[in-house]
């Protein structure tokens, strides 16, 4: 099972207090931005 959903909190966290993008964020920690795709909400109520 992927960790993707466990990061969330800490890729809104580098976003929300440091301005960064969700792609800066993700790639700060390590995380496939396509993997988190999956488990966005917003990209998920328009399917």
């Amino acid at each position: 099972m992927s960790e993707a959903p466990n990061m969330l909190p800490a890729i809104d966290i580098l976003m929300c207090h440091t301005g960064a993008s969700f792609l800066d964020a993700c790639q700060e920690l390590g995380v496939d931005p396509n993997e988190m795709s999956e488990f966005d909400p917003i990209d998920s109520e328009d399917k």
